[in-house]
């Protein structure tokens, strides 16, 4: 349980929601990549090799969490909440 004080940060919240409904899709997709099926947005999916969430762009370059725009972090979790996610397994 997080202990949410008068100097806690929306972005951590969301980041900490989002920690929340990913680690069980991780363990449903037995992967360990998430990509995301959402129209707009620079963010395509999330990894969970090094041990936290590291985001990646359409070019293939790493973001992690505190650095991606808040919108597209709720766009992410509606694709999460609404079942909008798929693995590739190889």
């Amino acid at each position: 349980m997080t202990v949410r004080t008068k100097r806690m940060n929306i972005r951590q919240i969301i980041i900490e929601k989002f920690d929340l409904l990913i680690e069980e899709k991780y363990k449903l997709l037995k992967s360990d990549t998430i990509y995301f099926d959402k129209e707009s947005g620079e963010i395509e999916s999330v990894t969970f090799r090094d041990g936290y969430n590291v985001f990646f762009k359409k070019g293939g370059w790493r973001i992690f969490p505190r650095a991606i725009n808040g919108k597209e972090f709720l766009d992410i979790i509606n694709c999460i909440k609404n079942n909008k996610f798929y693995a590739n397994r190889k």
